[in-house]
């Protein structure tokens, strides 16, 4: 069930657009893509990590919350608390940026 959300939801996502480095400034419009990006691959895959290591997290806390007992789920958060902390903190300045570009594009200057 939850691939089959996964791929009805990005599906219409242009995978190898996300991971292609940004035309630069002052490009033709015509001018070959540029290729492949590294650094996007590598933080696409530290995102799906991360994400994965978030669902596991919650399908455990889930788990211990329809048992009736929430002292492990507790421990378990807090041990892993840091973790994500850490996760967010790497992701922080990519997140700040694109909506510093958002609001940029959108105000219009």
């Amino acid at each position: 069930m939850v691939l089959v959300l996964l791929r009805i939801v990005l599906e219409p996502v242009d995978r190898r657009g996300a991971l292609r480095e940004k035309l630069p400034a002052g490009a033709a419009a015509d001018s070959p893509p540029p290729p492949g990006s590294s650094s996007r691959v590598t933080a696409l895959v530290g995102a799906v990590i991360l994400a994965c290591f978030l669902w596991a997290t919650g399908n455990v806390v889930l788990q211990f919350w329809l048992r009736g007992d929430l002292t492990p789920a507790k421990d378990v958060i807090s041990a892993m608390g840091s973790y994500f902390l850490a996760g967010m903190a790497l992701f922080g300045p990519y997140a700040v940026n694109q909506l510093n570009s958002a609001f940029k594009g959108s105000t219009g200057s």
